[in-house]
């Protein structure tokens, strides 16, 4: 059971991390590329302005262009967007990955929801899934996990937190593999949350918050 919970989580991390590829491998050459470019751009103004007009000159200056062009449009196809689409209802979804996650872990889970059903956000199904399957297996070995959804208002702004507790004390968030929590830090990035650690009056507390979504 816990080998298919694995694979759930995997299709979504493996989704985010074709979306990151691409980025990453321009990141890679993108500087030097630029730094030619820029090179060639200045070299043909300075031609321009010292050298008599020529066909080989404005075909020099035309290229220039035209490569600053392509490495702009380059580095646009690799920024994300923000995300238009709206996901499910988050708290019978938090629900359904807390069902699926509890026979298959030696833990007991207790999920306390405060959010009402037609609250949504930017996160996926899939998503919202694979943060509670994350969540649960990084702690799998716990004697008893507490799960607590409900919404908090920030300087105006409606966010949602899904808090896990548990009875460690350590208070250093790592996302690295082994740690399962590399997917759900990744997903708060994406639609503008983040994820912490810290220590509560009832025991750890990892806070995932992103934003409510309007429509």
């Amino acid at each position: 059971m816990i080998l298919a919970l694995v694979e759930r989580i995997r299709a979504v991390e493996l989704r985010l991390a074709g979306v990151r590829a691409a980025g990453d491998a321009l990141g890679a050459f993108g500087h030097s590329l630029g730094n030619a470019i820029q090179v060639v751009e200045l070299a043909s103004l300075a031609l321009v302005r010292t050298t008599p007009p020529s066909e080989p000159l404005t075909d020099l200056r035309g290229a220039a262009e035209r490569a600053s062009e392509v490495l702009a449009a380059m580095v646009a196809a690799t920024l994300r967007p923000p995300r238009a689409a709206l996901g499910p209802a988050v708290a019978p979804a938090i629900r359904a990955a807390v069902e699926l996650v509890r026979p298959a872990i030696a833990a007991s889970i207790e999920l306390r929801v405060d959010l009402i059903d037609e609250v949504v956000s930017r996160l996926a199904g899939d998503e919202l899934e694979a943060i509670v399957l994350a969540c649960a297996l990084d702690r799998a070995d716990a004697a008893h996990l507490a799960f607590v959804l409900h919404e908090r208002t920030i300087d105006d702004a409606r966010w949602i937190e899904l808090v896990r507790i548990d009875a460690s004390s350590e208070l250093e968030l790592v996302v690295a593999p082994p740690s399962w929590l590399g997917v759900v830090d990744q997903l708060a990035r994406e639609v503008g949350g983040e994820l912490t650690l810290s220590s509560g009056r009832t025991g750890r507390e990892l806070v995932l918050a992103w934003p409510v979504a309007t429509r």
